[in-house]
Protein backbone atom coordinates (compact mmCIF):
# COMPACT_ATOMS: atom_id res chain seq x y z
CA UNK A 1 0.00 0.00 0.00
CA UNK A 2 1.57 3.50 -0.78
CA UNK A 3 2.27 5.67 2.24
CA UNK A 4 -0.57 8.05 0.89
CA UNK A 5 -3.47 5.99 0.83
CA UNK A 6 -2.01 4.62 4.34
CA UNK A 7 -2.15 8.10 5.88
CA UNK A 8 -5.71 8.82 3.85
CA UNK A 9 -6.77 5.61 5.62
CA UNK A 10 -5.30 6.06 9.21
CA UNK A 11 -7.27 9.69 9.17
CA UNK A 12 -10.27 8.10 8.34
CA UNK A 13 -10.17 5.38 10.61
CA UNK A 14 -9.12 7.96 13.70
CA UNK A 15 -12.10 9.55 12.96
CA UNK A 16 -14.49 6.84 13.78
CA UNK A 17 -16.65 6.39 17.00
CA UNK A 18 -17.61 3.54 18.81
CA UNK A 19 -17.07 0.20 21.01
CA UNK A 20 -14.96 -0.88 17.93
CA UNK A 21 -14.03 1.96 16.21
CA UNK A 22 -10.26 1.89 16.84
CA UNK A 23 -9.69 -1.07 15.13
CA UNK A 24 -11.97 -0.02 12.15
CA UNK A 25 -11.50 1.93 9.04
CA UNK A 26 -14.89 2.61 7.87
CA UNK A 27 -17.95 1.65 10.34
CA UNK A 28 -21.81 1.83 10.23
CA UNK A 29 -23.25 4.99 11.99
CA UNK A 30 -22.92 2.87 15.25
CA UNK A 31 -19.06 2.06 15.06
CA UNK A 32 -19.92 -1.33 13.52
CA UNK A 33 -18.08 -3.12 11.01
CA UNK A 34 -19.32 -2.73 7.31
CA UNK A 35 -19.68 -6.23 5.29
CA UNK A 36 -18.29 -5.87 1.90
CA UNK A 37 -21.99 -7.22 0.47
CA UNK A 38 -23.57 -3.61 2.38
CA UNK A 39 -20.78 -1.54 1.32
CA UNK A 40 -21.35 -2.95 -2.55
CA UNK A 41 -24.76 -2.60 -2.27
CA UNK A 42 -25.58 0.48 -0.58
CA UNK A 43 -21.98 3.02 -0.80
CA UNK A 44 -20.72 1.51 -4.54
CA UNK A 45 -23.65 2.28 -6.32
CA UNK A 46 -24.62 5.76 -5.34
CA UNK A 47 -20.63 6.73 -6.08
CA UNK A 48 -20.79 5.53 -9.56
CA UNK A 49 -24.42 6.76 -10.31
CA UNK A 50 -23.07 10.53 -8.91
CA UNK A 51 -20.01 10.43 -11.05
CA UNK A 52 -22.02 8.84 -13.94
CA UNK A 53 -19.91 5.82 -14.36
CA UNK A 54 -20.90 2.41 -14.79
CA UNK A 55 -21.38 0.00 -11.99
CA UNK A 56 -19.03 -2.22 -10.82
CA UNK A 57 -18.01 -4.71 -8.73
CA UNK A 58 -14.95 -5.49 -6.26
CA UNK A 59 -12.98 -7.53 -8.60
CA UNK A 60 -13.31 -3.83 -11.00
CA UNK A 61 -10.43 -2.76 -8.41
CA UNK A 62 -8.01 -5.88 -8.55
CA UNK A 63 -8.57 -5.19 -12.99
CA UNK A 64 -8.08 -1.75 -12.65
CA UNK A 65 -5.04 -2.17 -10.42
CA UNK A 66 -3.21 -4.46 -12.13
CA UNK A 67 -3.48 -3.14 -15.46
CA UNK A 68 -2.21 0.50 -13.98
CA UNK A 69 0.61 -1.74 -12.71
CA UNK A 70 1.36 -2.44 -16.43
CA UNK A 71 0.81 1.46 -17.10
CA UNK A 72 3.45 2.62 -15.26
CA UNK A 73 6.10 -0.06 -15.69
CA UNK A 74 5.91 -2.45 -13.48
CA UNK A 75 6.39 -6.35 -14.62
CA UNK A 76 3.99 -8.88 -14.90
CA UNK A 77 5.73 -11.04 -12.08
CA UNK A 78 5.20 -7.93 -9.63
CA UNK A 79 1.64 -7.25 -10.54
CA UNK A 80 1.48 -11.30 -10.28
CA UNK A 81 3.18 -10.75 -6.87
CA UNK A 82 0.81 -8.27 -5.23
CA UNK A 83 -2.59 -9.95 -6.76
CA UNK A 84 -1.68 -13.49 -4.65
CA UNK A 85 -1.89 -14.69 -8.22
CA UNK A 86 0.22 -18.37 -7.96
CA UNK A 87 0.24 -18.34 -11.99
CA UNK A 88 1.31 -15.13 -14.41
CA UNK A 89 -0.68 -16.81 -16.76
CA UNK A 90 -3.75 -15.65 -14.60
CA UNK A 91 -2.48 -12.03 -13.96
CA UNK A 92 -1.99 -11.17 -17.98
CA UNK A 93 -4.78 -13.37 -19.37
CA UNK A 94 -7.49 -12.21 -17.06
CA UNK A 95 -6.15 -9.52 -15.01
CA UNK A 96 -4.79 -6.36 -17.38
CA UNK A 97 -6.11 -4.79 -20.42
CA UNK A 98 -4.89 -2.97 -23.11
CA UNK A 99 -6.03 0.85 -22.54
CA UNK A 100 -6.48 2.72 -26.29
CA UNK A 101 -4.43 5.78 -25.21
CA UNK A 102 -1.46 3.42 -24.77
CA UNK A 103 -2.33 1.87 -27.85
CA UNK A 104 -2.72 5.14 -29.92
CA UNK A 105 0.59 6.07 -28.53
CA UNK A 106 2.36 2.62 -28.98
CA UNK A 107 1.27 2.74 -33.03
CA UNK A 108 2.27 6.58 -32.71
CA UNK A 109 6.17 5.78 -31.42
CA UNK A 110 6.40 2.63 -34.24
CA UNK A 111 5.40 4.56 -36.70
CA UNK A 112 7.97 7.36 -35.82
CA UNK A 113 10.58 4.69 -36.15
CA UNK A 114 9.52 3.27 -39.45
CA UNK A 115 8.57 6.55 -40.92
CA UNK A 116 10.36 9.13 -39.25
CA UNK A 117 10.49 11.79 -42.34
CA UNK A 118 6.57 11.59 -43.16
CA UNK A 119 5.04 14.95 -41.76
CA UNK A 120 1.83 14.57 -39.36
CA UNK A 121 -1.14 14.64 -41.56
CA UNK A 122 -2.72 18.27 -41.36
CA UNK A 123 -6.53 16.87 -42.44
CA UNK A 124 -7.79 16.79 -46.08
CA UNK A 125 -6.25 19.42 -48.35
CA UNK A 126 -8.73 20.35 -51.72
CA UNK A 127 -6.57 20.16 -54.97
CA UNK A 128 -6.83 22.50 -57.38
CA UNK A 129 -7.78 21.90 -60.94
Amino acid sequence: MSQPAREALMAQRSGQTGAEAENLVFASRKGKPITPKNLLRRVLPPACRELNLPAIGWHSFRHTHATLLGEVGESLRTAQAILGHSDVKTTLNIYTHAIPESQNRAVAKAAGLVLPSVPEFQGVQKMEK
